[in-house]
């Protein structure tokens, strides 16, 4: 008994744990859009790891977004990687020094490991600010509460309360990235964002490359 006990809070832990790799908080894009009929793709290499612990675990992933302009500014970016995303975004204030948009967004994250599984769907739709020190370098924010539908299942033989996690909860996502433009085509952006989560802390760190037709920071409009 003892034994599946154990195995039972293993499970949920790695369930949590998974949740939380497929989580979207980081961006890797500023307020800006894609040019109009344009493509761009960013890679990020990133890690999810549990602040409040004292000895935190680190879990690295990779993610990739593909995104498309569809007017001056307004774009959609498609993403893989732990998950599968689609997200809007309008940069509704564009100005020399400032920038504001919303992007909504929905992702989607399963695994399935033996008896244990889990199906997660995010909601959210976080708003942006950017600050444009220079036509090279800019500093963006972002925040939003994110609605979490999950569906989890720990084992075969594990029946009690430990086995399962709310199936539906908000999380607050938060961070702090920026963005070096490198050439016309390409920028590296390192960002850090914080998700409460099963009341503690958890920081995604990454590093992202940015290639292709990159948002313009010669015109306001």
């Amino acid at each position: 008994m003892k034994t599946s006990l154990r195995s039972c809070r293993f499970l949920l832990v790695v369930s949590m744990l998974l949740s939380l790799w497929g989580c979207g908080a980081s961006q890797y894009a500023t307020p800006r859009t894609t040019p109009a009929k344009q493509f761009s793709h960013s890679l990020a290499a990133e890690a999810l790891v549990d602040i409040d612990a004292r000895d935190p675990d680190t879990i690295p992933f990779f993610r990739y977004e593909l995104r498309y302009g569809l007017a001056s500014r307004l774009d959609m970016g498609v993403r893989l990687g732990p998950t599968f995303g689609l997200n809007l975004k309008w940069n509704f204030l564009r100005s020399t020094f400032v920038d504001m948009a919303i992007t909504p967004a929905v992702d989607v994250t399963s695994y399935s490991v033996g008896y244990a599984g889990y199906t997660g769907l995010r909601m959210a739709a976080p708003i942006s600010i950017g600050f444009n020190p220079s036509k090279t370098t800019i500093i963006y924010l972002h925040g939003t509460p994110a609605f979490y539908n999950i569906h989890e299942h720990a084992g075969e033989y594990c029946y009690t309360d430990e086995c399962q996690i709310p199936r539906n909860h908000v999380r607050l996502e938060g961070g702090i990235g920026m963005q070096f433009r490198v050439s016309s085509m390409v920028a590296l952006g390192p960002e850090i964002s914080l998700v409460y989560f099963e009341r503690k802390d958890w920081a995604q760190l990454g590093l992202g490359v940015t290639f292709g037709a990159l948002p313009n920071y010669e015109k306001d409009e």
